[in-house]
């Protein structure tokens, strides 16, 4: 068994994986390069190695160390891209760079994951979760404002979180790129950044209640705001019959 990885940089790393036929393509992903070797720089190595077969599912990708830089790698097969995504992760293959490419097949592949999946926030079912989400959190925290226990907290902290990952999703952040979120959000969305300094800034629950509810309500205004009270069907197909669904209320609600 492998307990440790040794390469001598991040440019060694990446000329022995080209030099392994088992993986066909490399993609890098993150901002920073094989080539930068800057302890001091900010951010993983973020990469996708391209296998030939597919070995198990159990295992989707590794992390390591190379000169103190925490290396990111997602492991992936050709049909894998071809697939339905929900997993957000994988959108940071939309602004990947291909490195390795052994016969031209990764690019191709690429091509067609790019071209059906830069459209993703614009999916209304992928929206439409996180405007329940959103809902139900503030019905959560509404319910145990002045309890002063540990659940509140949590559940401020789960909000925070949900609120950022919507915000880098929306924005076309990195998946994981918090700083350069915070950045985005101070220079184009200052309103809201001063919302969250805010919200950062206090530790009394109701304020950080009203302020959390102003946060989500900002980011929320484009996409229909809040889940309605007359919103009660969760769609796998937004392209769903009516008829089917007004079939499925009537069967369940009217004897």
């Amino acid at each position: 068994m492998i307990n440790k990885l040794h390469f001598k940089s991040l440019k060694d790393l990446i000329d022995n994986l080209k030099q392994n036929k088992n993986i066909i393509g490399i993609i890098q992903c993150g901002s920073r390069d094989c080539l930068n070797e800057d302890q001091n720089q900010q951010g993983d190595y973020d990469l996708t190695i391209v296998l030939n077969k597919f070995i198990t599912p159990n295992i989707t990708g590794l992390h390591f160390y190379v000169n103190d830089i925490p290396v990111d790698c997602m492991i992936k097969t050709i049909d894998q891209f071809y697939l339905q995504t929900n997993n957000v992760f994988d959108l940071m293959h939309l602004n990947g760079v291909i490195i390795h490419d052994t016969n031209n097949e990764v690019s191709k592949t690429l091509d067609y994951f790019i071209k059906h999946n830069n459209k993703v926030i614009n999916n209304q079912l992928l929206i439409d979760k996180f405007r329940y989400k959103f809902t139900h959190l503030k019905y959560k925290l509404f319910k145990r404002l002045n309890t002063n226990d540990l659940t509140i907290k949590y559940l401020f902290n789960v909000s925070f979180i949900t609120f950022i990952d919507f915000y880098i999703l929306t924005r076309d952040i990195q998946p994981g790129k918090f700083n350069l979120a915070f950045k985005i959000m101070q220079e184009n969305d200052n309103k809201l950044f001063k919302l969250v300094q805010e919200y950062e800034n206090t530790t009394d629950e109701k304020i950080m209640f009203e302020l959390i509810d102003q946060i989500f309500s900002y980011v929320l205004q484009p996409y229909n705001g809040y889940w309605k009270q007359d919103e009660i069907l969760f769609r796998k197909d937004i392209n769903t019959k009516k008829e089917d669904e007004e079939m499925l209320i009537n069967y369940i609600f009217n004897k």
